[in-house]
């Protein structure tokens, strides 16, 4: 993956278990590992080159202590006033999460129908 990390928030350090010192000049690579789907990453990576537009996908990544999750990568272009391309930012969506709260938010749907009914 040809992008290095220049900055990352307090959110991407908690979900990955790196300071912002320990991942500065490094690429994702330190969050791949076994099972990210490598050819999604690159899939993602390609399009963002050649469009110049964001794109997405949902892959595994690891923490620094190993625990693997499951989370949405968004990829974009920032561009400068003359609409040329400066960097890129990668966001980072954790979406066990997401998944947890939909199932947890249906089950309390469904209850709240059966005690009505």
């Amino acid at each position: 993956m040809p992008f290095q990390i220049v900055s990352v928030n307090s959110s991407w350090e908690q979900l990955c278990g790196y300071s912002r010192h320990e991942c500065k000049g490094k690429t994702l690579d330190c969050i791949q590992g076994e099972r990210t789907n490598q050819a999604a990453v690159a899939a993602t990576v390609k399009k963002v080159l050649r469009q110049g537009v964001e794109s997405n996908t949902v892959i595994k990544n690891y923490s620094k202590d190993g625990r693997e999750f499951q989370n949405r990568l968004r990829i974009g272009p920032l561009k400068d006033h003359f609409g040329k391309v400066t960097h890129f930012v990668g966001i980072l969506e954790e979406v066990n999460m997401m998944v947890d709260r939909s199932f947890d938010d249906r089950y309390s749907m469904h209850s709240d129908i059966s005690s009505v009914v």
